[in-house]
């Protein structure tokens, strides 16, 4: 069976360019808190990467969390959905983090 794949277009405050070199090396989504919330999440689009677009396009063992997200969008929470970790960045803020099998794509 198929795994599912996932999508993160790129933006200059969430996914840079720097940001898909470190996932396809660590082989890890980070996510910060939703606005409002302070549930560390990690988001994506559902689906494989559209054509012409920058972003990176992933699959991860761990399913995103049942009931959240929408149709187009797909949401992993930190301790919500089995498998997810909690990381620190360098300056103590907390992610969630999925493992994940990244491909780059910088047209």
């Amino acid at each position: 069976m198929a795994k599912d794949r996932f999508h993160r277009l790129q933006n200059p405050w969430t996914q840079t360019d720097q940001d898909a070199v470190r996932q396809v090396e660590t082989g890890e989504i980070w996510g910060r808190p939703a606005r409002g919330s302070d549930i560390p999440s990690v988001k994506a689009y559902r689906g494989p990467m559209p054509d012409g677009r920058r972003g990176i396009e992933f699959t991860t063992p761990v399913a995103p969390q049942p009931g959240s997200g929408s149709l187009y969008e797909a949401r992993w929470y930190y301790p919500l959905t089995p498998g997810v970790l909690l990381k620190r960045n360098l300056e103590n803020e907390e992610f969630a983090v999925i493992p994940a099998v990244v491909k780059n794509f910088q047209p």
